[in-house]
């Protein structure tokens, strides 16, 4: 497939049976890095995070009449680095690649009027944010999680832990994170398409 092309192309959601979904999940998380290192598209890491976090939010919601306040995250408007946001009853979650200071800060003025702040992040930079938190005295009071686990663990609560929806969890997983991507973004490389 010439370059272009490969750019533009829908992500692929390998499935395997057999396979657990974090390992599908890294997996689609080595296909991002490789287009983000190559620069052959705008797509990156935290972009696919915040959306496919998202979509699982809407997903275990769903029917529960609590809304899920949103601040959209573009690729044309935010850099990578750049947390995203969603307020859910009083919790504010941060989902980014790169946790900062700045980060931190946001974090504290969310305390300081009655939010409780999460941090989800790559596995990678849990002891930046840990260390990051630290540094300003509020070690105890942010929650910080990887956001592989994240996504594992709510896949098999949404899937209620069978093999059977094994299949159908993920498939409206990936039917709702690009119903969010057509919403949010121009970017047709964000989309993911399920296959082997």
């Amino acid at each position: 497939m010439p370059v272009d092309e490969l750019a533009s192309a829908p992500l692929l959601f390998r499935y395997r049976p057999d396979y657990s979904f974090s390992a599908l999940l890294r997996d689609l998380l080595k296909q991002v890095h490789k287009r983000q290192t190559d620069n052959r598209a705008v797509i990156n890491v935290g972009i696919v995070l915040h959306y496919l976090i998202y979509a699982q939010l809407e997903l275990m919601l769903a029917g529960k009449n609590i809304e899920i306040r949103h601040n959209a995250m573009s690729v044309g408007n935010v850099r990578a680095a750049q947390p995203s946001n969603f307020v859910i009853k009083q919790m504010a979650i941060y989902v980014t690649t790169l946790p900062t200071l700045n980060l931190i800060k946001k974090c504290k003025e969310n305390l300081k009027v009655g939010l409780f702040p999460i941090i989800i992040t790559i596995q990678e930079q849990i002891g930046a944010a840990e260390t990051l938190t630290k540094a300003k005295g509020l070690a105890n009071r942010i929650e910080i999680l990887s956001a592989e686990q994240f996504l594992t663990i709510n896949f098999y609560q949404l899937s209620n832990f069978g093999e059977i929806e094994y299949s159908t969890t993920l498939e409206t997983l990936v039917s709702m994170y690009n119903t969010l991507i057509d919403r949010y973004e121009t970017d047709p490389s964000l989309r993911i398409s399920i296959g082997k």
